[in-house]
């Protein structure tokens, strides 16, 4: 890929992101469409510095992950209701128009996670029970009770984890203990194994 001043530039921002696949799958899928784009990893410790550079740059996009999921929302000039309804983002969009630069968010991981389970069970009737209280957590969750299926939230943080339970309307119980009801799925939305 030849990488000139026409290449439309996407990262990933969060920290850590020295763990993502993102900018390998990204990357294969520009070469393979024979896209002039590539996809980087944005080591970031200040959110608003980076949606500054964002603004500031000529990046086109970004995805959004730990542990800024959530505290983006309140950072963008607008934002996906999804996403609103969900709490979360993990995908900010720069939109340059005219003179102006406008930062729009979304939520595409409540969808993704639910095409990767339909591919194996049936999500209607079915129980999930979730690890972790996070953003991921708060998209999966949102997913799953959409297309029908129940979820237990299981959290080392009590506070959060019934937090969002309750904005879910779904069940909590602490991590350390069995769950309240038989599931035939679980995830894990925790930073374990990253």
């Amino acid at each position: 890929m030849l990488i000139n001043g026409k290449t439309k530039i996407y990262g990933i921002i969060g920290n850590p992101v020295s763990h993502s696949l993102s900018p390998l799958m990204h990357n294969q899928a520009f070469a393979a469409c024979q896209e002039n784009r590539v996809y980087v990893p944005l080591h970031t410790e200040d959110l608003q510095a980076a949606l500054d550079g964002l603004r500031g740059m000529h990046i086109d996009g970004v995805s959004v992950t730990i542990p800024f999921k959530e505290r983006v929302l309140g950072l963008l000039d607008e934002v996906d209701p999804v996403a609103v309804k969900i709490g979360a983002v993990n995908t900010v969009v720069v939109r340059r128009e005219e003179s102006r630069v406008k930062l729009f968010g979304s939520n595409t991981d409540w969808l993704g996670s639910n095409k990767a389970l339909l591919d194996h069970i049936d999500l209607r009737h079915s129980r999930a029970v979730i690890l972790g209280a996070g953003g991921a957590a708060r998209a999966i969750g949102f997913g799953l009770l959409e297309a029908g299926a129940g979820v237990e939230i299981k959290s080392r943080s009590e506070s959060k984890g019934r937090r969002l339970a309750k904005e879910l309307g779904c069940l909590w119980s602490p991590l350390n203990e069995k769950p309240k009801q038989a599931a035939a799925i679980l995830i894990n939305a925790t930073s374990v194994g990253m």
